[in-house]
């Protein structure tokens, strides 16, 4: 918020640009942190795609202090030197290098020894004011093979270019990075826009680009989150199994299940929250939580058909015993979760909230289904499965019948 209201309120005279500095909390691959990396041979065609990729990114409103390892950079001076010309004189590399280096950062020609005996380095260099500009610079000679002062500027080109503090490479390519932070809590729809912005960008042979270990980490996170759902799920499907004596029937239960989803999805976008790790760890309590109302009707529904209800009428006594407690039960842990939604407890930067909606919205929905979605599908399921005996039977008679008569 305060990144995003200086850049907002604060008016950069021409040719300043203004840059943030930030830690993230914990590692590198922080929640709220975006890096991009981009992958090359050549650091000046990264340069140019870097700032070409930073103005896009700059469209997506989610984005705050937009960085790149460009604008962190220090300026140098670049002396490109006329091998030819220096050659002709005599002049090598390694003069001009090491002259540079004694007249601008000193080198020792003598050590002085005070009566004391203690020792003190001399050490000579050209005056403050020879070297504060580049002309200054350009006017220091060197001797030629014929004995003759060359200036700098006869045998060079100077300038001052940006220079990286260091560079980064990885498989054997240069990379540059580009970092921002995410003003928003879904990181997935973010995502999403930064994955179509870049898909629209035309990159040179030999380059590519990535997010990081950030963007493993959440691909990493999303198939742990799928896996424990369908484990979730298959584990309550076999417990459901075991208790009903059959792998047929639960699946009324299961019904529950999607309509929990839609009580999801009707919260979360009722408050505008996005499906973050916590809303994830929310749908994952909630599929144990929302078939237990189905298995407490569906459980009463059979024990009254053992005592010889029909089927129909057992499963209306049972709704009509069990709709007080189902309701008491969902509601208390409506009212419980209720605190944890509106609340702004976070841990480690995530917020409860998700959680906290997720749960609710499931159960409101399921809860008010349950007792018409649930009897229904039970009735379907037990009228497929007669179908299917009587088909079965009605298929295996003749072959009876055939060995009867051959007995």
């Amino acid at each position: 918020d305060v990144m995003r209201d200086v850049s907002e309120r604060l008016e950069m005279p021409p040719g300043l640009s203004m840059r943030y500095s930030y830690q993230s909390r914990g590692s590198e691959d922080s929640t709220r942190s975006f890096y991009l990396y981009l992958y090359g041979d050549d650091t000046e065609t990264l340069y140019q795609m870097s700032e070409e990729i930073a103005r896009r990114l700059e469209s997506i409103p989610e984005l705050v202090a937009i960085d790149m390892d460009l604008e962190e950079n220090v300026q140098e001076l670049n002396i490109q030197l006329d091998r030819e010309q220096a050659q002709k004189l005599g002049i090598s590399t390694r003069d001009i290098s090491n002259g540079i280096s004694a007249v601008m950062r000193g080198s020792t020609v003598g050590r002085f020894y005070t009566e004391e005996g203690q020792e003190i380095n001399i050490e000579a260099r050209l005056r403050e004011e020879d070297r504060e500009s580049l002309d200054e610079l350009s006017r220091i000679s060197f001797l030629s093979e014929g004995g003759k002062e060359v200036p700098l500027e006869s045998i060079s080109s100077l300038d001052f270019r940006d220079s990286t503090y260091s560079i980064r490479r990885d498989d054997r390519k240069t990379s540059m990075r580009i970092k921002a932070m995410m003003d928003t809590d879904d990181l997935r729809a973010t995502n999403a826009k930064i994955e179509a912005l870049m898909e629209g960008f035309e990159m040179p042979r030999g380059y590519r680009w990535d997010r990081g270990s950030s963007s493993l980490r959440i691909d990493k996170e999303g198939k742990e989150v799928n896996f424990a759902l369908a484990m979730i799920f298959i584990f309550v499907l076999f417990l459901m199994g075991i208790l009903f004596e059959s792998f047929i029937m639960p699946l009324a239960v299961i019904a529950t299940v999607p309509m929990a989803g839609i009580g999801v999805v009707w919260m979360l976008v009722a408050t505008g929250t996005a499906f973050d790790r916590m809303a994830s760890v929310g749908a994952m309590i909630l599929i144990g939580i929302v078939v237990n109302n189905g298995i407490v009707l569906i459980d009463l529904a059979q024990r009254l058909m053992k005592e010889g209800l029909a089927r129909n009428e057992a499963l209306m006594e049972a709704s009509r015993r069990r709709f007080r407690p189902i309701w008491i039960t969902s509601l208390t842990t409506i009212f419980g979760m209720i605190p944890m939604a509106i609340g702004g407890s976070k841990l480690m930067d995530m917020s409860y909230s998700p959680l906290g909606r997720v749960i609710i919205g499931g159960l409101m929905v399921s809860t008010f289904l349950t007792l018409i979605v649930v009897p229904l599908f039970y009735a379907m399921l037990d009228d497929l499965r007669n179908w299917f005996k009587s088909t079965v039977r009605g298929m295996m008679a003749p072959g009876r019948k055939v060995l009867e008569e051959v007995n």
